[in-house]
Protein backbone atom coordinates (compact mmCIF):
# COMPACT_ATOMS: atom_id res chain seq x y z
CA UNK A 1 0.00 0.00 0.00
CA UNK A 2 2.64 2.29 0.71
CA UNK A 3 4.55 1.76 -2.47
CA UNK A 4 1.60 2.64 -4.19
CA UNK A 5 1.01 5.61 -2.44
CA UNK A 6 4.63 6.44 -3.73
CA UNK A 7 3.80 5.94 -6.76
CA UNK A 8 0.86 8.21 -7.19
CA UNK A 9 2.48 10.95 -5.21
CA UNK A 10 5.19 10.52 -8.37
CA UNK A 11 2.54 10.52 -10.92
CA UNK A 12 0.82 13.54 -9.40
CA UNK A 13 4.08 15.03 -9.99
CA UNK A 14 4.86 14.56 -12.71
CA UNK A 15 1.88 15.03 -14.64
CA UNK A 16 1.91 18.64 -13.27
CA UNK A 17 6.09 18.58 -13.99
CA UNK A 18 4.89 17.87 -17.92
CA UNK A 19 2.17 20.56 -17.68
CA UNK A 20 4.76 23.11 -16.37
CA UNK A 21 6.90 21.57 -19.35
CA UNK A 22 4.19 22.11 -22.22
CA UNK A 23 3.75 25.45 -21.47
CA UNK A 24 7.56 26.37 -21.60
CA UNK A 25 7.47 24.94 -24.89
CA UNK A 26 4.89 26.68 -26.07
CA UNK A 27 6.59 30.08 -25.27
CA UNK A 28 9.83 29.02 -26.42
CA UNK A 29 8.00 28.54 -29.54
CA UNK A 30 5.94 31.83 -29.64
CA UNK A 31 9.84 33.26 -29.20
CA UNK A 32 10.95 31.60 -32.09
CA UNK A 33 12.97 28.87 -30.71
CA UNK A 34 11.59 26.22 -32.61
CA UNK A 35 13.91 23.68 -32.53
CA UNK A 36 14.28 24.32 -28.39
CA UNK A 37 10.22 23.66 -28.28
CA UNK A 38 10.19 20.34 -30.12
CA UNK A 39 12.77 18.96 -27.52
CA UNK A 40 11.33 20.12 -24.66
CA UNK A 41 7.57 18.95 -26.09
CA UNK A 42 8.33 15.46 -26.68
CA UNK A 43 10.67 14.37 -23.53
CA UNK A 44 8.20 16.13 -21.44
CA UNK A 45 4.42 16.12 -22.95
CA UNK A 46 4.67 13.22 -25.08
CA UNK A 47 6.75 10.90 -22.98
CA UNK A 48 6.73 12.33 -19.28
CA UNK A 49 3.45 13.06 -19.74
CA UNK A 50 1.62 9.19 -20.63
CA UNK A 51 4.60 7.89 -18.52
CA UNK A 52 3.05 9.29 -15.25
CA UNK A 53 -0.22 7.97 -16.00
CA UNK A 54 1.26 5.11 -17.18
CA UNK A 55 2.91 4.72 -13.42
CA UNK A 56 -0.30 4.97 -12.08
CA UNK A 57 -2.42 2.71 -14.04
CA UNK A 58 -0.02 -0.02 -13.85
CA UNK A 59 0.46 0.06 -10.24
CA UNK A 60 -3.44 -0.10 -9.80
CA UNK A 61 -3.17 -3.24 -11.92
CA UNK A 62 -0.25 -4.90 -9.96
CA UNK A 63 -1.90 -4.94 -6.66
CA UNK A 64 -2.37 -8.47 -6.62
CA UNK A 65 1.52 -9.08 -7.51
CA UNK A 66 4.17 -8.15 -5.30
CA UNK A 67 7.22 -8.55 -8.15
CA UNK A 68 5.34 -5.79 -10.16
CA UNK A 69 5.00 -3.34 -7.43
CA UNK A 70 8.24 -3.50 -6.88
CA UNK A 71 9.21 -2.72 -10.23
CA UNK A 72 6.57 0.20 -10.38
CA UNK A 73 8.02 1.74 -7.19
CA UNK A 74 12.15 1.38 -8.99
CA UNK A 75 10.59 3.15 -12.51
CA UNK A 76 8.52 5.92 -10.34
CA UNK A 77 11.74 6.39 -8.70
CA UNK A 78 13.99 6.86 -11.73
CA UNK A 79 11.46 9.12 -12.67
CA UNK A 80 12.27 11.77 -10.73
CA UNK A 81 15.36 12.18 -13.04
CA UNK A 82 12.74 12.54 -16.03
CA UNK A 83 11.99 15.62 -14.35
CA UNK A 84 14.83 17.36 -14.94
CA UNK A 85 15.49 15.56 -18.14
CA UNK A 86 13.44 17.53 -20.37
CA UNK A 87 15.26 20.75 -20.03
CA UNK A 88 18.13 19.49 -21.69
CA UNK A 89 16.31 20.49 -24.84
CA UNK A 90 17.04 23.82 -24.50
CA UNK A 91 20.36 23.29 -25.48
CA UNK A 92 19.41 20.83 -27.84
CA UNK A 93 20.29 18.21 -26.37
CA UNK A 94 18.74 14.70 -26.75
CA UNK A 95 21.36 12.06 -25.03
CA UNK A 96 20.19 12.70 -21.50
CA UNK A 97 16.56 12.47 -21.93
CA UNK A 98 16.99 9.86 -24.69
CA UNK A 99 18.48 7.80 -21.74
CA UNK A 100 16.73 8.52 -18.71
CA UNK A 101 13.78 7.39 -20.28
CA UNK A 102 15.35 3.95 -21.64
CA UNK A 103 16.36 3.74 -17.95
CA UNK A 104 12.53 4.27 -17.23
CA UNK A 105 11.29 1.92 -19.09
CA UNK A 106 13.42 -1.72 -18.65
CA UNK A 107 11.59 -1.69 -15.11
CA UNK A 108 8.00 -0.80 -16.93
CA UNK A 109 8.19 -3.82 -19.44
CA UNK A 110 8.46 -6.24 -16.38
CA UNK A 111 6.41 -4.70 -14.08
CA UNK A 112 3.42 -4.55 -16.81
CA UNK A 113 4.00 -8.35 -17.73
CA UNK A 114 4.09 -9.17 -13.89
CA UNK A 115 1.23 -6.90 -13.36
CA UNK A 116 -0.56 -8.82 -16.78
CA UNK A 117 -0.28 -12.20 -15.31
CA UNK A 118 -1.88 -11.33 -12.37
CA UNK A 119 -5.19 -9.85 -14.12
CA UNK A 120 -7.80 -11.43 -16.56
CA UNK A 121 -9.93 -10.58 -19.57
CA UNK A 122 -9.68 -6.97 -20.81
CA UNK A 123 -7.18 -5.55 -18.03
CA UNK A 124 -4.50 -8.37 -18.97
CA UNK A 125 -4.83 -7.42 -22.42
CA UNK A 126 -3.86 -3.96 -21.97
CA UNK A 127 -1.32 -4.44 -19.22
CA UNK A 128 0.49 -6.07 -21.80
CA UNK A 129 0.33 -3.86 -24.04
CA UNK A 130 1.64 -1.34 -22.07
CA UNK A 131 4.68 -3.43 -21.74
CA UNK A 132 4.89 -3.27 -25.45
CA UNK A 133 4.78 0.13 -25.86
CA UNK A 134 8.16 0.41 -23.32
CA UNK A 135 9.80 -2.43 -25.71
CA UNK A 136 8.83 -0.22 -28.51
CA UNK A 137 10.26 2.71 -27.27
CA UNK A 138 13.48 0.94 -26.90
CA UNK A 139 13.54 -0.65 -30.07
CA UNK A 140 13.14 2.45 -31.61
CA UNK A 141 15.93 4.10 -29.82
CA UNK A 142 17.84 0.96 -30.91
CA UNK A 143 17.27 1.91 -34.72
CA UNK A 144 17.73 5.49 -34.79
CA UNK A 145 21.56 5.02 -32.84
CA UNK A 146 21.81 2.55 -35.37
CA UNK A 147 22.01 5.31 -38.60
CA UNK A 148 23.66 7.78 -36.43
CA UNK A 149 21.03 10.00 -34.27
CA UNK A 150 19.48 11.87 -37.15
CA UNK A 151 20.36 15.33 -38.02
CA UNK A 152 16.65 16.45 -38.34
CA UNK A 153 15.19 16.12 -35.36
CA UNK A 154 11.92 15.40 -37.04
CA UNK A 155 12.99 11.86 -37.90
CA UNK A 156 13.60 11.16 -34.10
CA UNK A 157 10.87 13.15 -32.89
CA UNK A 158 8.35 11.09 -35.23
CA UNK A 159 9.97 7.79 -34.75
CA UNK A 160 9.16 8.14 -30.55
CA UNK A 161 5.85 9.76 -31.00
CA UNK A 162 4.89 6.33 -33.27
CA UNK A 163 6.93 4.82 -31.06
CA UNK A 164 5.56 5.24 -27.58
CA UNK A 165 2.45 7.63 -26.82
CA UNK A 166 0.57 6.22 -29.97
CA UNK A 167 1.11 2.67 -28.55
CA UNK A 168 0.26 3.71 -25.17
CA UNK A 169 -3.17 4.91 -26.51
CA UNK A 170 -3.50 1.85 -28.21
CA UNK A 171 -2.99 0.18 -24.54
CA UNK A 172 -5.50 2.37 -23.11
CA UNK A 173 -8.33 2.74 -24.75
CA UNK A 174 -8.49 -1.16 -25.97
CA UNK A 175 -9.77 -1.58 -22.35
CA UNK A 176 -11.32 1.23 -21.42
CA UNK A 177 -13.97 1.91 -24.45
CA UNK A 178 -15.05 -1.66 -24.90
CA UNK A 179 -15.28 -2.46 -20.99
CA UNK A 180 -17.00 0.67 -19.84
CA UNK A 181 -20.38 -0.77 -21.58
CA UNK A 182 -19.39 -4.46 -20.61
CA UNK A 183 -18.17 -5.26 -24.19
CA UNK A 184 -14.77 -6.89 -25.50
CA UNK A 185 -12.40 -5.69 -27.78
CA UNK A 186 -10.95 -7.44 -30.58
CA UNK A 187 -7.95 -9.49 -29.07
CA UNK A 188 -6.38 -10.29 -32.28
CA UNK A 189 -6.53 -6.99 -34.13
CA UNK A 190 -5.61 -5.44 -30.43
CA UNK A 191 -1.86 -7.30 -30.31
CA UNK A 192 -1.71 -6.62 -33.74
CA UNK A 193 -1.07 -2.84 -32.68
CA UNK A 194 2.21 -2.66 -31.01
CA UNK A 195 3.49 -4.85 -33.78
CA UNK A 196 2.80 -2.27 -36.50
CA UNK A 197 3.81 0.18 -34.18
CA UNK A 198 6.82 -1.20 -33.70
CA UNK A 199 7.89 -2.03 -37.22
CA UNK A 200 6.53 1.44 -38.54
CA UNK A 201 8.88 3.21 -35.71
CA UNK A 202 11.61 0.89 -36.66
CA UNK A 203 11.65 1.93 -40.29
CA UNK A 204 11.58 5.43 -39.24
CA UNK A 205 14.19 5.28 -37.21
CA UNK A 206 15.96 3.58 -40.21
CA UNK A 207 15.21 6.30 -42.62
CA UNK A 208 12.23 4.76 -44.14
CA UNK A 209 10.34 7.08 -43.36
CA UNK A 210 7.22 6.60 -45.39
CA UNK A 211 7.16 3.00 -45.36
CA UNK A 212 7.08 3.50 -41.50
CA UNK A 213 4.52 5.93 -41.50
CA UNK A 214 2.46 4.37 -43.87
CA UNK A 215 2.57 1.03 -40.94
CA UNK A 216 2.24 3.08 -38.24
CA UNK A 217 -1.24 4.99 -40.44
CA UNK A 218 -2.92 1.35 -40.62
CA UNK A 219 -2.54 0.31 -37.44
CA UNK A 220 -4.38 3.76 -36.29
CA UNK A 221 -7.19 2.19 -38.96
CA UNK A 222 -6.87 -1.17 -37.27
CA UNK A 223 -6.94 0.44 -33.92
CA UNK A 224 -10.66 1.62 -34.78
CA UNK A 225 -11.81 -1.77 -34.86
CA UNK A 226 -9.60 -3.72 -32.07
CA UNK A 227 -10.81 -0.89 -29.84
CA UNK A 228 -14.58 -0.91 -31.27
CA UNK A 229 -15.22 2.51 -32.10
CA UNK A 230 -17.67 0.88 -34.82
CA UNK A 231 -20.09 0.74 -31.81
CA UNK A 232 -19.95 3.99 -30.80
CA UNK A 233 -23.86 4.53 -31.66
CA UNK A 234 -24.60 0.99 -29.34
CA UNK A 235 -22.81 2.49 -26.88
CA UNK A 236 -24.98 5.78 -27.07
CA UNK A 237 -28.05 4.05 -27.26
CA UNK A 238 -26.92 2.13 -24.03
CA UNK A 239 -26.94 4.92 -21.71
CA UNK A 240 -30.40 6.31 -22.92
CA UNK A 241 -32.21 4.92 -19.74
CA UNK A 242 -30.11 7.42 -17.24
CA UNK A 243 -31.17 10.85 -17.01
CA UNK A 244 -29.95 13.40 -19.00
CA UNK A 245 -28.92 16.14 -16.44
CA UNK A 246 -26.80 13.11 -14.37
CA UNK A 247 -23.15 13.04 -13.97
CA UNK A 248 -23.13 9.58 -15.28
CA UNK A 249 -25.17 10.52 -18.70
CA UNK A 250 -22.88 13.67 -19.08
CA UNK A 251 -19.76 11.66 -18.53
CA UNK A 252 -20.99 8.64 -20.53
CA UNK A 253 -21.77 11.05 -23.52
CA UNK A 254 -19.01 12.90 -23.21
CA UNK A 255 -17.01 9.82 -23.54
CA UNK A 256 -18.68 8.09 -25.76
CA UNK A 257 -18.66 11.55 -28.15
CA UNK A 258 -15.20 12.28 -27.61
CA UNK A 259 -14.60 9.04 -29.78
CA UNK A 260 -15.55 10.53 -32.56
CA UNK A 261 -13.72 13.09 -32.76
CA UNK A 262 -10.41 11.00 -32.08
CA UNK A 263 -11.99 9.15 -35.55
CA UNK A 264 -11.67 12.10 -37.22
CA UNK A 265 -8.21 12.63 -35.92
CA UNK A 266 -7.43 9.22 -37.30
CA UNK A 267 -8.71 10.35 -40.95
CA UNK A 268 -6.49 13.90 -40.32
CA UNK A 269 -3.88 11.39 -39.68
CA UNK A 270 -4.14 8.99 -42.80
CA UNK A 271 -4.62 12.40 -45.09
CA UNK A 272 -1.29 13.77 -43.90
CA UNK A 273 0.77 10.50 -44.38
CA UNK A 274 -0.85 9.86 -47.91
CA UNK A 275 0.34 13.47 -48.74
CA UNK A 276 3.26 12.43 -47.37
CA UNK A 277 3.91 9.43 -48.69
CA UNK A 278 2.59 10.88 -52.34
CA UNK A 279 4.73 14.03 -52.89
CA UNK A 280 8.78 13.68 -52.78
CA UNK A 281 10.08 13.64 -49.39
CA UNK A 282 10.88 16.94 -47.61
CA UNK A 283 10.89 17.69 -44.07
CA UNK A 284 7.66 20.49 -43.91
CA UNK A 285 5.50 17.30 -44.87
CA UNK A 286 7.01 15.07 -42.39
CA UNK A 287 6.07 18.32 -40.08
CA UNK A 288 2.76 17.90 -41.33
CA UNK A 289 2.55 14.82 -40.44
CA UNK A 290 4.11 14.78 -36.91
CA UNK A 291 1.91 17.87 -35.81
CA UNK A 292 -1.49 16.03 -37.13
CA UNK A 293 -0.42 13.37 -34.74
CA UNK A 294 0.91 15.42 -32.24
CA UNK A 295 -1.76 18.46 -31.91
CA UNK A 296 -4.33 15.77 -33.29
CA UNK A 297 -4.27 12.26 -32.31
CA UNK A 298 -2.52 12.52 -29.06
CA UNK A 299 -3.79 15.71 -27.85
CA UNK A 300 -7.45 14.94 -28.25
CA UNK A 301 -6.80 11.63 -26.53
CA UNK A 302 -5.33 13.12 -23.64
CA UNK A 303 -7.96 16.29 -23.84
CA UNK A 304 -10.68 13.15 -23.96
CA UNK A 305 -9.09 11.49 -20.43
CA UNK A 306 -8.40 14.33 -18.46
CA UNK A 307 -11.88 15.69 -17.31
CA UNK A 308 -11.84 11.93 -15.60
CA UNK A 309 -8.40 11.30 -14.64
CA UNK A 310 -6.60 14.44 -13.54
CA UNK A 311 -8.90 15.35 -10.77
CA UNK A 312 -8.19 11.92 -9.20
CA UNK A 313 -4.17 12.13 -9.25
CA UNK A 314 -4.40 15.25 -9.11
CA UNK A 315 -6.50 15.50 -5.84
CA UNK A 316 -9.04 18.26 -7.14
CA UNK A 317 -12.80 18.71 -6.92
CA UNK A 318 -14.35 19.90 -10.47
CA UNK A 319 -18.23 20.80 -11.72
CA UNK A 320 -17.57 18.19 -14.13
CA UNK A 321 -18.46 20.32 -17.12
CA UNK A 322 -17.87 18.12 -20.05
CA UNK A 323 -17.56 19.38 -23.58
CA UNK A 324 -16.07 18.25 -26.58
CA UNK A 325 -14.22 22.06 -27.43
CA UNK A 326 -11.10 21.50 -26.54
CA UNK A 327 -10.98 18.15 -28.82
CA UNK A 328 -12.58 20.24 -31.70
CA UNK A 329 -10.04 23.29 -31.34
CA UNK A 330 -7.29 20.70 -31.14
CA UNK A 331 -8.15 19.12 -34.34
CA UNK A 332 -8.80 22.06 -35.96
CA UNK A 333 -5.54 23.50 -34.92
CA UNK A 334 -4.06 20.11 -36.19
CA UNK A 335 -5.72 20.38 -39.42
CA UNK A 336 -4.57 24.30 -40.06
CA UNK A 337 -1.23 24.22 -39.23
CA UNK A 338 0.96 23.63 -42.39
CA UNK A 339 -1.40 27.22 -43.79
CA UNK A 340 -1.85 28.90 -40.46
CA UNK A 341 0.62 28.02 -37.96
CA UNK A 342 -0.13 31.16 -36.05
CA UNK A 343 -3.90 30.60 -35.63
CA UNK A 344 -3.34 26.61 -35.32
CA UNK A 345 -1.23 28.04 -31.99
CA UNK A 346 -4.00 30.54 -30.80
CA UNK A 347 -6.36 27.46 -30.98
CA UNK A 348 -4.34 24.76 -29.41
CA UNK A 349 -2.92 27.19 -26.22
CA UNK A 350 -7.60 27.44 -25.64
CA UNK A 351 -7.99 24.01 -25.70
CA UNK A 352 -5.07 23.20 -23.35
CA UNK A 353 -6.41 25.60 -21.21
CA UNK A 354 -9.88 25.06 -21.50
CA UNK A 355 -8.84 21.60 -20.80
CA UNK A 356 -6.97 22.19 -17.96
CA UNK A 357 -10.11 24.29 -16.50
CA UNK A 358 -12.90 21.80 -17.16
CA UNK A 359 -10.36 19.27 -15.45
CA UNK A 360 -9.48 20.93 -12.41
CA UNK A 361 -12.43 23.92 -11.59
Amino acid sequence: MKGSLQVREISRIGILTSIAYLALSLGVLLAGYHHRHAYIMLYSALLLFPHSVALTYVASGAVRNERAQKLVVTSAIITFAMFVAPIFGLWLNWEVPTATFVAVSIPMIFASIFAGRSQKGNIKLSLYLVSASYIVYLTTVASLLIRGWPEKFSIAATALTFAYPVTLIYAVTVNSLPSTFNDKPSYSLSYTLPVLTAIGSFLVGLRFIKAGSAIVAASTLIYIFAARMYRLQKYLKSIERLNKESPAYKGSAFFIKSHYVIIASIALTIIYTSLFIIKSFSFFCLLCLLHAYVMGFVTIHVFLHAPVMLPVVLKVKHKRRYTLWPLILALIAAAIWPVQGLASYILYVIAFCLDVRIATC
